[in-house]
């Protein structure tokens, strides 16, 4: 069985992991599944093979997505007069040779991206569902859909599925506003890295784990959140990296996304904190980092899965979102009191922060995290059993 997993790709920890996550948890049950991918320009192919998936040809990328239904179509038509004998040995597959699609786009349909990215994957969806093959959207925030044009690109992506997934009670409340009876599928799970397990790593860890503390800035922050953040986002970061460090705390910078802005954003919040005491750490699996962040005595994190990755080690962190899925995975977890937002002002964030260093408080929000993720595991693991099976159909 061929599988393509479809909306994450190599830049973003978060999205690697979740491509790990579903090789590995598919394989426990289904061991000869082969994946693909379309990679678009952030991997090429030795990216692609190190994680064991073929590359999908002729690819049909996001990079200029308004020629994506044209080469969708076009990928489909010369898939059908390239032979598969002449693409297999460079480790490519046809589209019409893929038996399922699984996405793990964590956030894509939605106002913040606009519904033709939604009329794209649905135009994707279509052609696995016309050829009877299964279609299944795993766990992620979704909406809200304030922009015309998606009630009906969204019916019709539901339809579409042989299973859909929201992570979030408030992804699900917006879809069931937008659909109403047509949004009885959509199920709800948790973030399907949760439970991937980092194991023992042959990398560098914090000196001193009692004493570490990781801030994760987020250039989404900047550009996908409310307005004000240009200007107070580094202020407030900077303030409290400065104030762990004056108390003898060791202060790092963790880059989640290694291109693009988080690293031009970490290394500016870097000089602004001190610039030869505080290191900027960046680890190119993202196993590595969820082993390293569950070693911090707590987190500062903008990145989604920085805070997923933190509270599934039972690190407890401070959070500062530019989405409703950060409150939700915090509710999830226990502790919605941790999110910081832009009212709440820089006081705010110290004194969440000064909660932590508090060895009492620390150690009851850590157990409240243990307790919380033991609890979700059955909706998760339940899932994984409906995935299996809508493969095996």
């Amino acid at each position: 069985m061929m599988i393509e997993i479809h909306g994450a790709g190599f830049t973003n920890k978060g999205a690697q992991l979740m491509i790990r996550t579903v090789i590995n948890r598919v394989r426990e049950s289904l061991p000869d599944a082969d994946f693909c991918i379309e990679t678009g320009s952030d991997a090429r192919y030795p990216r692609v093979a190190e994680y064991g998936l073929h590359m999908l040809y002729p690819q049909a990328t996001w990079d200029r997505p308004r020629r994506i239904p044209y080469l969708l179509r076009l990928s489909h038509l010369l898939g059908r007069v390239i032979p598969a004998s002449f693409v297999r040995p460079f480790g490519l597959v046809r589209r019409q040779d893929v038996d399922a699609l699984i996405d793990v786009s964590g956030y894509a349909f939605g106002d913040k991206f606009g519904v033709y990215k939604s009329r794209v994957f649905n135009q994707r969806a279509a052609a696995y569902a016309q050829r009877g093959k299964p279609v299944i959207v795993l766990p992620q925030m979704l909406g809200p859909f304030q922009e015309a044009g998606f009630e009906k690109v969204m019916a019709e992506m539901v339809s579409r599925s042989s299973l859909f997934y929201a992570r979030d009670r408030m992804s699900l409340d917006d879809c069931r506003r937008l659909l109403g009876d047509r949004a009885e599928p959509i199920r709800l799970a948790p973030d399907i890295t949760i439970y991937q397990s980092p194991g023992r790593r042959d990398v560098a860890m914090p000196d001193n784990p009692a004493r570490t503390v990781a801030i994760v800035p987020n250039i989404r922050m900047l550009d996908k959140g409310d307005p004000r953040w240009k200007e107070s986002y580094l202020p407030r970061l900077t303030a409290v990296g400065k104030s762990l460090r004056e108390r003898g705390y060791d202060l790092h910078v963790v880059i989640h996304e290694t291109r693009g802005g988080d690293a031009r954003l970490g290394e500016q919040l870097r000089d602004a904190i001190d610039p030869s005491g505080v290191p900027v750490i960046a680890y190119e699996d993202p196993l590595d980092l969820k082993a390293y962040l569950g070693q911090c005595r707590l987190v500062i994190a903008s990145r989604f899965h920085a805070v997923v990755g933190s509270l599934a080690m039972g690190t407890p962190a401070v959070v500062i979102g530019w989405a409703h899925k950060y409150e939700m995975l915090l509710e999830d977890f226990g502790i919605p009191q941790m999110i910081h937002g832009i009212d709440d002002g820089p006081d705010d964030l110290q004194g969440k922060v000064d909660q932590l260093l508090d060895d009492g408080r620390r150690e009851a929000m850590h157990q409240t995290l243990v307790r919380r993720k033991a609890e979700m595991k059955p909706l998760n693991d339940e899932m994984w059993e409906r995935v299996v099976a809508a493969l095996r159909r």
